[in-house]
């Protein structure tokens, strides 16, 4: 019969040493024997490298050239753990308190958000688009467009993480327009106004003109 201890301590990923006897019958003679087999159970060192990302949804933003606007925050990637349902090491990582888990910090560093131009590469932001690293991972961007920058813009972000491959995701859909709101009236008629219909006199002939 299977030791369930053996087969607990597998499960809890502990060390642990046992002393198995295999016994073996000859078909023919009435002999049997035993052999020992010694077996070491050992633990599985905890590896979060498996850890993965998970891409955010893309930010939409829609900007109105003239207008303030809040600072937008770049959206992080999110961390997933599935591979413990294939890596004993990784899962290895979340089963006692001792070992509560890897890291999910990140952050955005310097160069780490960039814009696609039309080309759809991917390139240094533009002046209009500032952003500082602030060594956490809650990031925000200022804007400030003008009439030049109508139209859509993609912003691709690389978050740094602590374990996992890096992801690297569109971060942000940013739509500039312009819409006129209002105009400015003069406090007082210009005393120098002018309209002008025409340069110079001009006479035409008007018998062929039907009125109706």
């Amino acid at each position: 019969m299977f030791d369930t201890t053996l087969a607990n301590l597998l499960a809890d990923e502990t060390s642990a040493n046992f002393d198995l006897y295999i016994k073996s019958t000859l078909t023919d003679w009435d002999v049997s024997g035993y052999t020992h087999v010694a077996v070491a159970v050992t633990n599985a060192d905890c590896d979060c490298s498996p850890l993965a990302w998970t891409n955010p949804p893309t930010t939409q933003l829609t900007v109105s050239v003239g207008t303030t606007v809040g600072e937008p925050t770049v959206p992080v990637a999110i961390s997933n753990t599935l591979a413990m349902a294939t890596s004993i090491a990784f899962e290895n990582c979340y089963l006692t308190a001792a070992s509560p888990g890897c890291s999910t910090e990140g952050q955005f560093t310097t160069g780490s958000i960039l814009y696609r131009d039309s080309t759809g590469s991917d390139v240094a932001l533009p002046a209009w688009i500032t952003f500082v690293p602030s060594g956490a991972s809650a990031q925000t961007l200022t804007i400030d467009p003008d009439y030049t920058n109508i139209g859509t813009h993609t912003l691709v972000a690389t978050y740094t993480t602590t374990y996992g491959d890096d992801p690297y995701y569109e971060a942000l859909e940013i739509t500039v327009d312009c819409t006129v709101i209002s105009f400015t009236k003069p406090v007082v008629n210009p005393s120098d106004l002018v309209y002008t219909i025409w340069n110079t006199q001009e006479a035409f002939n008007a018998d062929t003109l039907v009125y109706t």
